[in-house]
Parts: structure tokens; sequence; C-alpha cells
């Protein structure tokens, strides 16, 4: 009966530490995958509201587009086909024609 006794709380306490386990994995992973991205235009004269107009870009989105005057690439949180979530949130900034901290434009060549 002893055995029973200390059994039960030992094991309640294994269930826990699992439980809290497999929630802050959970929770680490979803923070991973609501980061935001750096986005490069593939073509600045095609819709840039299409997240099949971007590719992923590694580096420093602001240092590739320094200037203000044609889109360059944008700041969005993947999808999850590799492609940036176009949030319309997102679509009213780059339609608005300024650069914002989501929106980043170059010099036109």
């Amino acid at each position: 009966m002893k055995k029973v006794k200390l059994f039960v709380p030992i094991l309640g306490a294994v269930l826990g530490l699992g439980v809290y386990a497999g929630h802050a994995n959970e929770i680490s992973r979803k923070a991973t995958s609501t980061t935001e991205q750096s986005w490069e235009v593939i073509n600045p004269s095609g819709d840039l509201t299409d997240p099949n107009n971007y590719q992923p870009y590694s580096g420093d989105i602001a240092t590739l587009c320094p200037s203000d005057e044609v889109l360059c690439g944008i700041k969005a949180e993947n999808d999850g086909a590799g492609k940036p979530q176009m949030t319309n949130e997102l679509k009213s900034e780059i339609n608005s024609g300024t650069p914002t901290s989501h929106v980043f434009y170059r010099a036109e060549n």
C-alpha cells in the first residue's frame, strides 16, 4: 500500500512535466513561425501585392533598399508556403507608395 501511495504522486509529477514540456515546445514553435522575414521584389513593375513576386532575402533588407523611389523589398511573416503573408495592412502600406517599417525602397536605376 505504501508503494502505491508513493507511486501516484510521482506519476502525477512526471505527467505534469511532460505536459509542461510539450506546451513549452508548442509556444516556441509558434513564436518561430511568426517571425518576420525579409523579402526582395522579383519584378518591381509587376503586382507588388502578389506574394509570388517576392523571394526570400537573407540580409538586411534596409541595407539593400536604402532609398525611396522604387519598391525593393518588404518584411512579412512566411505564409507557410515560402512566400510572404500579404495582410490587408501590408497591402495598404505597399500601395501607399511611401517607405514604412515593413516596406523598403531603393533609388531608380
